[in-house]
């Protein structure tokens, strides 16, 4: 039910306290099935942007990098930390409300690339995964590429080259997502190599130009 956008809205209003459980439960459970149920439940609510930024307010960024490191091959971990990777992503891409550049200190997708959670993301790229789990993870590269600095990373380790891989040997949705996700890199590049080259020579690095 919380697939759908309406419901999930409403239960973001409705019961408020829900969020606290969540967080209370991921944070003092050792189980890690249980973490991902609970990951996974706030990847639904998450497709609304309030409900998002609740999450994001209340540390679930760092629980999602925290249990990245936990993958080991749990493709429910796995899915459900992807899944709840993009929807706060596209859903709240800025920690706060102020305004904030795409490349500032509060983006979410460059929180999530330089905590360790991309890199460990992009391993998953690697493994033999059913097709569900894998969709999640091609969504979540998808929306950490929404920033240049992100996209030099995946650019300098090989993902192009597996996002096309990975074309030649899966099933329709996951072949779709992963053409956008090359597009959105190729595109992000692009853009970031065009900036690199109104910057006098010698002026700034490269970590400069993204800021």
């Amino acid at each position: 039910m919380l697939d759908n956008q309406k419901y999930a809205e409403l239960t973001g209003l409705k019961m408020l306290s829900i969020f606290d459980v969540i967080i209370s439960n991921i944070k003092r459970d050792k189980n890690v099935t249980t973490r991902a149920y609970l990951i996974g439940l706030a990847a639904k609510l998450s497709i609304v942007s309030h409900n998002a930024q609740i999450f994001i307010q209340n540390g679930l960024l760092d629980y999602l990098t925290l249990l990245s490191f936990q993958f080991n091959s749990n493709e429910l971990l796995i899915q459900s930390c992807c899944l709840c990777a993009y929807q706060l992503i596209m859903n709240a891409p800025i920690t706060n409300n102020g305004a904030e550049t795409s490349y500032g200190s509060n983006n979410v997708s460059v929180l999530l690339g330089q905590s360790g959670m991309q890199q460990n993301i992009i391993k998953c790229l690697y493994l033999d995964l059913q097709e569900k789990t894998m969709t999640a993870v091609v969504k979540s590269v998808y929306a950490l590429a929404q920033v240049a600095r992100n996209c030099l990373e995946m650019f300098k380790v090989g993902v192009v080259q597996q996002l096309l891989e990975l074309i030649k040997t899966r099933g329709e949705e996951i072949q779709v997502d992963c053409g956008q996700c090359v597009y959105v890199i190729r595109v992000k590049l692009h853009q970031l190599m065009e900036k690199v080259k109104s910057v006098p020579t010698g002026e700034i690095g490269i970590w400069g130009v993204l800021q």
